[in-house]
């Protein structure tokens, strides 16, 4: 049975999406194929690394009827990669292994059997909630937060975005401990009470390659895990247990006693410039803010052992005192490079209270710096 016909672009951009969680290291064989299923509704492929389900649908020709099957998906990848756009590619289910043609071309892949791939199963949990929110704005949030994501599995509950939904307004918190970025979305929803779960770090992270589009997203929460729809895809994600941090209590410990605006691309020049005197051991630097016409923010680096420094000097508009502040020079590069805009605002009162990033553009986002011993 030929399970599909079609040009190697539209084959192609269908399996990528599917197979974006797909590992080739997993223990589980079955885990390295994608499933192709072609029924009178169409084309879907499905990827999953047990805890991610992602289904890519097409419309794509073929024979009519039903078949299942599954693929090594990184084969599969790789034969249509070395085709041109354009080539007509057709996959031939027959006696347990698939023929792919093109052209003049011709490769028999090996199959295993679908009734052993683990499907994400969605029946008997409960419902928490729902709501919609378009592509542009879920993925403004996820560059707004990702990078502060943990990925040390020793602490499950900071490996992920943790999502709150409150009236009409969600929230898209990340950290992992020393650091706090929080976006803001006003959404088009009713009050269906308080919502939230904490996404996986790897979900948000697919899910931000595949949100390349202007339509909604419709977003299920349920008590083990969420489900986002949205275009040809549909994504299931078992969530991280536990309570988050109480990050609004976080935010009322910042220090703004003062605010500074910098140049972000000058700033963040300077700071790429202090790692390189940095080593392994050093991770911070020193802001040092100093009032005149015009005031000053210098910023110095120094590494282990003294033998090498850096020192750079700013002018912004400050009339406040003398403070010195100690912070990770990673960490505030992240909440640089991350961003467009032209001017950063610091917030700050001394070297003892977290400092605070923010954006004009993005009056919601606020994202918190712990201090560091200088």
């Amino acid at each position: 049975m030929q399970i599909l016909k079609s040009t190697r672009s539209e084959i192609l951009s269908a399996v990528e999406k599917a197979a974006g969680i797909i590992s080739g290291k997993s223990t589980m064989p079955i885990l390295t194929n994608v499933m192709i299923r072609n029924t009178a509704e169409g084309h879907e492929f499905i990827g999953s690394d047990i805890d991610i389900e992602i289904h890519a649908h097409a419309q794509l020709g073929g024979d009519e009827g039903s078949a299942t099957t599954c693929v090594p998906a990184s084969k599969l990848l790789s034969l249509l990669k070395s085709m041109s756009a354009d080539q007509v590619v057709t996959l031939t289910l027959d006696q347990g292994k698939v023929l792919m043609k093109a052209g003049r071309s011709k490769f028999t892949l090996q199959t295993m059997d679908a009734r052993d791939f683990p499907m994400f199963r969605q029946d008997g949990a409960t419902m928490m909630g729902s709501f919609e929110i378009s592509q542009p704005a879920l993925a403004s949030l996820i560059d707004q937060t990702h990078y502060a994501m943990s990925d040390n599995l020793t602490q499950p509950h900071y490996c992920g975005m943790f999502v709150e939904l409150t009236a009409s307004r969600l929230s898209a918190v990340a950290s992992d401990g020393r650091r706090l970025a929080v976006g803001r979305e006003v959404l088009a929803t009713t009050d269906n009470g308080l919502q939230e779960a904490i996404i996986p770090r790897k979900t948000v992270l697919e899910l931000r390659k595949l949100l390349d589009g202007d339509g909604p997203v419709q977003v299920t929460l349920k008590n083990n895990h969420a489900k986002f729809e949205f275009g040809n895809i549909i994504c299931l994600s078992r969530l991280v247990s536990g309570k988050y941090v109480p990050y609004e209590k976080a935010l009322s410990m910042v220090g703004k006693d003062h605010c500074v605006k910098v140049g972000r691309p000058a700033l963040l020049a300077v700071l790429k410039r202090a790692q390189l005197v940095l080593d392994d051991k050093v991770k911070s630097v020193r802001f040092t803010f100093a009032p005149g016409s015009p005031g000053t923010l210098t910023v110095h680096g120094t590494s282990m052992n003294r033998t090498e420094d850096g020192e750079q000097e700013l002018d912004i508009e400050y009339d406040g005192d003398n403070v010195t502040i100690g912070l990770p020079v990673a960490q505030v590069i992240d909440g640089l490079a991350n961003f467009t805009d032209d001017l950063v605002s610091i917030h700050f009162t001394n070297g003892d209270k977290p400092v605070m990033l923010t954006y004009e553009s993005l009056p919601a986002f606020q994202y918190l710096i712990s201090p560091m011993r200088i």
